[in-house]
């Protein structure tokens, strides 16, 4: 991720939200994402600044915890990677 993102980048993580659901997951995390961004708000995940692993918080410090913070403007990026090398990645924009 740090080698293709800048640090300006917020990364949130919604499996712990929505459990394990296959093919399924993707898109309820996309439809998370374009909810959030319609109300103007990353949504919050159960995930503490706490509770993450130390060795990835040093990696990136822009994460969204438990609280929902301010959707940045422009783009936005729904990344899914799968075992197998499953993955997909859907870049959006808002409608205008």
């Amino acid at each position: 991720m740090r080698a293709l993102l800048t640090e300006r980048v917020l990364v949130t993580a919604r499996k712990g939200t929505f459990g394990h659901g296959m093919s399924a997951g993707g898109g309820w995390e996309l439809m998370a994402q374009y909810l959030g961004f319609a109300r103007g708000a990353l949504f919050s995940t159960p995930l503490t600044r706490e509770e993450l692993n130390h060795a990835i918080g040093g990696i990136h410090d822009l994460m969204v915890f438990d609280s929902a913070c301010a959707a940045p403007p422009g783009l936005a990026g729904k990344l899914s990677m799968g075992i197998g090398g499953i993955n997909a990645c859907v870049i959006s924009r808002p409608l205008e």
